[in-house]
């Protein structure tokens, strides 16, 4: 017997839990994010910076990384039913975890269309398979800017990288900050003069790049599992708690290490680097010798920007220079720099610490309410035309009390309401100050943009 519609079973409902390291905004959340986004991206365009777009996926030789990375890259099991693809098939997909390396690709592939010096900036969500903590995330957005040109790049891009950071974080007004500089040349050169061999300063540099998560000792412990011996292991470490103020590079030319091509070399970098920033930017930069960033692409300038009031949360911004970088996709050499700011990162902290309110929950700046249903049509004209004053506006869904649709703008944070008389003029009500007056569509925007 065939069950009536009535009798049968629903499905059982799912339970809808949050996935760890996959975050999601509120609404309200999203309207502060999409500020940011803003903030940053006039920053960007000021300075000449064009935007990209890259594929999510990559082939597993393109990601590729002799760093700390590969057992964060997640892969993509399943084979592409292309059979073009088939030497894709063979080399594996993944997400790429970051935007440097697909955007080196990206220009290889684009040489002949793209202009030199090529500057971009990019937003696109990245993911790695790492455990999620305070501020890490398995999918996140980046916001990312390169400058890359052919054979040479002159270091006052990379002074131009330090100069936008500061400008970001002084937009925002919300955190104290600091940006910590470095140079690849300089610790290489140093643990070449103490005399570690190639294989022991590449990973020299990786451990070193840990040391304000697991400590001197920590660092110390790996370096002499690495088979340095525990007096070089110090001089490591001690070169490591070196941090000196932008005026205050010259004591680095008095060390015994200067007699190294590639120390002298980086020192010399850091100094001309420094040399083109602004005095403002001086203020909030600091040479700290124990920042090495992992990555094995970084060649020169490293940086990483972090937050006195927030010393655990680790690093919101960095990158710095690559020389060779392009180099596994071509013979031409593309020397390029560029900095990323970890969008979804920083959100966190924002949302987490209150930094900025929230209490806005639509961009709607004025809503138009609606005495009776035939006055739909008005409130539509009326809209229409505040709109084109660059407004944002909402039209009340429906005919309702006045009192409903002041208590609805209210909850969603929309500062200014408007009334419709009969005779078709306007009058409108600041939920903040209560101040009511009549107005005109122009005079209201006046009043909106203030």
């Amino acid at each position: 017997m065939t069950p009536s519609r009535g009798s049968r079973k629903l499905p059982a409902m799912a339970k809808i839990s949050p996935i760890s390291g996959f975050p999601e905004w509120l609404p309200q959340q999203r309207i502060v994010e999409e500020e940011i986004i803003n903030k940053i991206l006039t920053i960007y365009k000021s300075h000449g910076f064009t935007a990209i777009e890259t594929r999510a996926v990559e082939p597993m030789s393109v990601l590729a990384s002799k760093g700390e990375i590969n057992k964060e890259i997640y892969k993509i099991e399943r084979a592409l039913a292309d059979s073009s693809d088939k030497e894709k098939k063979e080399d594996g997909l993944a997400l790429h975890f970051d935007l440097t390396i697909p955007f080196a690709r990206y220009v290889a592939q684009n040489f002949n269309e793209l202009d030199f010096p090529f500057k971009r900036y990019q937003l696109q969500k990245v993911w790695r398979g790492e455990r999620p903590q305070e501020g890490r995330f398995r999918e996140f957005y980046q916001f990312d800017i390169d400058t890359v040109a052919i054979d040479e790049l002159p270091l006052c891009h990379d002074a131009e990288m330090i100069e936008v950071i500061n400008e970001i974080y002084s937009s925002l007004k919300i955190l104290k900050y600091k940006i910590l500089v470095n140079n690849r040349k300089v610790l290489l050169g140093l643990y070449e003069f103490l005399g570690l061999s190639e294989a022991q300063r590449a990973d020299a540099i990786i451990e070193v790049d840990k040391i304000n998560k697991i400590g001197a000792a920590g660092v110390r412990k790996a370096l002499i599992t690495l088979g340095i011996s525990d007096d070089t292991a110090s001089e490591v470490i001690k070169f490591a708690e070196i941090k000196l103020a932008p005026s205050s590079l010259g004591e680095l030319t008095a060390m015994k290490a200067m007699t190294n091509e590639s120390f002298k070399a980086g020192v010399a970098e850091l100094e001309s680097t420094v040399a083109l920033l602004s005095e403002n930017t001086k203020q909030n930069v600091e040479i700290d010798l124990s920042l090495a960033r992992g990555l094995d692409y970084y060649t020169g300038i490293i940086i990483e920007t972090v937050l006195p009031d927030y010393p655990s949360f680790g690093s919101i911004t960095s990158g710095g220079r690559y020389e060779n970088l392009t180099s596994r996709f071509g013979n031409k050499k593309i020397p390029g720099v560029g900095i990323s700011v970890g969008l979804t990162r920083l959100m966190s902290l924002i949302f987490s610490a209150n930094l900025i309110p929230t209490d806005r929950r639509s961009p709607t700046q004025v809503l138009v309410t609606l005495a009776a249903e035939d006055k739909v049509k008005k409130a539509f004209e009326v809209a229409s035309e505040l709109r084109s004053l660059s407004l944002n506006v909402e039209v009340f869904h429906k005919a309702a009390k006045f009192g409903k649709q002041l208590e609805y703008a209210d909850k969603k944070g929309i500062s200014w309401v408007l009334f419709i008389s009969d005779d078709g003029s306007l009058e409108a009500k600041n939920l903040k100050t209560k101040e009511q007056l009549k107005v005109t569509a122009a005079e209201l925007a006046s009043l909106v943009k203030r």
